[in-house]
C-alpha cells in the first residue's frame, strides 16, 4: 500500500487545482477506484458514480450530466477493458467539461488508451508493489519476480533513507 500513499499525495495537490479529468493506472487490485473514490471524498463531492465502460453506459451517463446542478464524480472504470468505441464516446465530454462534472478513468494497460485522452487528463501511475513471485511457473521466473519486489524495497527504504542519491538524510 506505499504506492498508494504516493498516489494519494499525487491526488492532493490535484483537489484544489481546476482538474477535472485524470486517469489513474495500475495492475488490478492496486486499488484504482478506491483512489478514484477518495479524490471525490478529498473535494467533498457525495455524489460519487462507477460506470462500467460501455459505449451505451457512457454516452447515457453523459448525457444525465448536462442537467445535473451538484457536483458529481464520475468513475469510468478499466476503459482499457471496454471497445474501442468506448473511449471515442468519452472523448467530447473531455474536451468541453462541465464545471460539476469530474471524470476519473481507471486502466490496467495505459497504452491501451487512445493518445487523445491521455493528453487530456491528468495521468497518475500505481507502480506494482508486488509481481506475486509464487504465481512463478519456473525457479527462474520465481526469482525474477521476488527479485524486482526485493530490490525495490532496498532501494526505496534502504538505499534513499541513507543518503542514496542525495534523497536521504546524509
Amino acid at each position: 500500500f506505499n504506492n498508494q500513499k504516493s498516489a494519494l499525495q499525487s491526488l492532493k495537490q490535484w483537489v484544489d487545482s481546476d482538474v477535472h479529468s485524470m486517469l489513474i493506472s495500475g495492475s488490478s487490485g492496486c486499488g484504482k477506484t478506491y483512489l478514484a473514490n477518495q479524490f471525490a471524498v478529498m473535494k467533498h463531492i457525495s455524489d460519487f458514480v462507477i460506470i462500467q465502460p460501455s459505449v451505451s453506459d457512457i454516452k447515457d451517463t453523459v448525457d444525465s450530466c448536462s442537467i445535473l446542478q451538484s457536483d458529481v464524480v464520475l468513475c469510468i472504470e478499466n476503459l482499457d477493458l471496454g471497445v474501442s468505441a468506448a473511449s471515442y464516446a468519452l472523448l467530447k465530454f473531455l474536451e468541453e467539461p462541465s464545471q460539476n462534472v469530474y471524470i476519473i478513468i481507471t486502466c490496467r494497460n495505459v497504452k491501451q488508451i487512445p493518445d487523445t485522452i491521455i493528453s487530456r487528463t491528468v495521468n497518475i501511475d500505481i507502480p506494482q508493489n508486488f509481481n506475486s513471485p509464487y504465481k512463478a511457473t519456473s525457479i527462474l521466473e520465481f526469482w525474477d519476480r521476488w527479485h524486482m519486489t526485493l530490490t525495490r524495497f532496498l532501494r526505496q527504504y534502504i538505499y534513499f533513507p541513507l543518503g542514496g542519491s542525495k534523497k536521504g538524510k546524509l
